[in-house]
């Protein structure tokens, strides 16, 4: 029984061996359809491959842009209102204060982490013989640790400015581009804000 087991066994190497060798044959005699073949398991792959790339990175994308919200973040706005025959959208009211955001952190200071009240308006920008159409927010000292925001040059402005209403200004990337040279620090430099003039002291990364 022994010795017929390794016949058996000898037999099956010497038929892997005669196999492989009439698979290499095969593959010499027909080199267009296996470079083809070669070439679709290829291609299938890739394309597998990138599909998955493709969807991690959508991914990733998709969790740093909510991640750069902010986490645990509420944002409260006002209700709407009417003006005649006229039904405003949520938020066009003007019922909600700065007092607002400080009653909140006074009452629910075990809560909430940090409070600022926030107003976007789409106006111009200006520096010399530069402009620059954009959105711009008023915000509280407390917004980068909020929202995540980085600063990539400079700073924010302090708790100081913004109670004595300074007239400072932190700008974005796309802002320091299109109105200030690209070796040129904009960090106390003046631009306006519309017809006001701000002193920029420091730039988002």
């Amino acid at each position: 029984r022994q010795a017929g087991e390794g016949r058996r066994e000898g037999g099956a190497v010497v038929n892997f061996v005669m196999i492989f060798k009439v698979a290499v044959l095969a593959i010499l005699r027909n080199k267009t359809r296996s470079l083809l073949t070669c070439l679709g398991i290829i291609v299938g792959i890739a394309a597998v491959i990138a599909v998955l790339a493709i969807g991690k990175g959508a991914s990733t994308m998709m969790l740093a842009q909510i991640s750069s919200m902010g986490n645990n973040l509420m944002m409260v706005f006002p209700d709407w209102f009417r003006r005649g025959q006229v039904r405003t959208g949520m938020g066009a009211g003007q019922t909600m204060t700065a007092d607002d955001a400080e009653a909140i952190v006074r009452e629910l200071g075990h809560l909430v982490r940090a409070v600022s009240p926030n107003i976007n308006v789409n106006t111009q920008l200006i520096r010399e013989n530069k402009n620059w159409n954009c959105r711009v927010s008023g915000v509280g000292c407390d917004m980068p640790d909020i929202r995540n925001w980085q600063i990539g040059d400079g700073r924010f402005f302090t708790e100081d400015e913004e109670r004595s209403y300074a007239r400072v200004c932190v700008i974005g990337t796309t802002v320091l581009a299109n109105l200030f040279e690209e070796d040129e620090s904009p960090i106390g430099r003046t631009i306006r804000i519309g017809a006001m003039p701000f002193k920029v002291v420091g730039v988002l990364a």
